[in-house]
C-alpha cells in the first residue's frame, strides 16, 4: 500500500498524538502572550496634562507674597503595579512666581532706566512707593508620584492620592515692577512724582534647582479606550531659592504651589 500523509498518521498514532500536543502547547503559547500582552497594554497609560498654577513664596513656609497665577502642562506616564498602586513620572512646565507686596521688595527690585538716565537707584530720589513688585519664573519640573488607589471605589470613577518628590529647573525669571518715584527739587515749584515701570531679567537671584515634595488627590474617568484625569495637588519647595544674599538681604525662600491640572490618557 502506497504511504500517504493520512495513511502514515493512522498507521503511527503515537506520532499523531503528539503532534496534536505539541500544536496544542504552541496555540496555549501564543493566548498566553497575546493575554501578557493585552495586560502590560492596560497597566501603561501615556499622556498629557494642562493647568492652572498659584504660585507664591514662603519663608518657614509662611507666605511672604501675594499669589500669581501661571499656566502647567506636560506629559505623563501611568504603570499600573497592582490594582491599588501605580508610579507615575512626570514632565511639565510650570509658570510661577508671585507678587510682592506692596511698600516691600524681597529683592530690591529699585533698578530700571528711566528718562535716559542709566541705572537709577533708590538713593537718587527722596521717596520711592512701589506699586506693584512681581517674579516671573519659568521652571521645567520632574516629577514621581506614588499613586494610591482606594479598593473600595473602583468604577468608571476612581479616585486616586498621590505623593512623590519633585525637581524644578529654573531656566528663566524676570522681574516687573511698578513704582512712584517723588523728587523734591527746591528749583521746581511742585513736587515732581513720576511713574517708571522695571522689566529686567532677575535669573542671577534665583537658584537654577529647587527640590521639592508634592501631595495631591484627583480622579480617573474611564472612557472606552481613554481616561481623563483631574487632580489638584500642593507642591512645597524645600530647598532655599533666593540666590542673591548680602548684607541686607539674608533671608531664605522657598516656592509654594498649588496646581490644578486635567489631562488625556491613552
Amino acid at each position: 500500500m502506497k504511504k500517504t500523509f493520512i495513511t502514515s498518521l493512522i498507521l503511527k498514532p503515537a506520532q499523531f498524538k503528539i503532534a496534536l500536543v505539541f500544536a496544542g502547547l504552541l496555540a496555549f503559547t501564543g493566548l498566553q502572550v497575546k493575554a501578557q500582552d493585552a495586560a502590560k497594554e492596560d497597566r501603561i497609560t501615556y499622556g498629557a496634562k494642562v493647568g492652572f498654577v498659584r504660585a507664591n513664596i514662603a519663608q518657614d513656609f509662611e507666605n511672604v507674597a501675594d499669589a500669581r497665577s501661571g499656566f502647567a502642562g506636560g506629559l505623563f506616564m501611568t504603570y499600573k503595579i497592582n490594582d491599588w498602586l501605580s508610579v507615575s513620572p512626570e514632565l511639565m512646565y510650570a509658570r510661577s512666581g508671585a507678587n510682592l507686596r506692596p511698600g516691600t521688595s524681597i529683592w530690591d527690585l529699585y533698578i530700571t532706566d528711566y528718562n535716559g538716565f542709566p541705572q537709577i537707584g533708590i538713593d537718587d530720589f527722596d521717596d520711592i512707593d512701589i506699586v506693584k513688585s512681581s517674579l516671573n519664573m519659568h521652571n521645567v519640573d520632574l516629577n514621581a508620584f506614588a499613586v494610591f488607589h482606594p479598593a473600595l471605589l473602583r468604577g468608571a470613577i476612581q479616585p486616586r492620592f498621590f505623593v512623590g518628590p519633585a525637581i524644578a529647573y529654573n531656566m528663566y525669571t524676570r522681574a516687573q515692577q511698578r513704582a512712584v518715584l517723588n523728587i523734591f527739587s527746591p528749583d521746581a515749584p511742585v513736587s515732581q512724582s513720576p511713574e517708571f515701570t522695571a522689566n529686567r531679567n532677575w535669573s542671577s537671584r534665583i537658584r537654577n534647582w529647587d527640590l521639592g515634595a508634592v501631595v495631591g488627590a484627583g480622579l480617573d474617568f474611564n472612557a472606552h479606550k481613554l481616561k481623563y484625569t483631574l487632580d489638584v495637588r500642593y507642591r512645597a519647595g524645600i530647598s532655599q531659592i533666593n540666590a542673591y544674599r548680602n548684607e541686607v538681604n539674608q533671608n531664605d525662600f522657598q516656592s509654594q504651589n498649588v496646581l490644578i491640572m486635567f489631562g488625556i490618557g491613552f
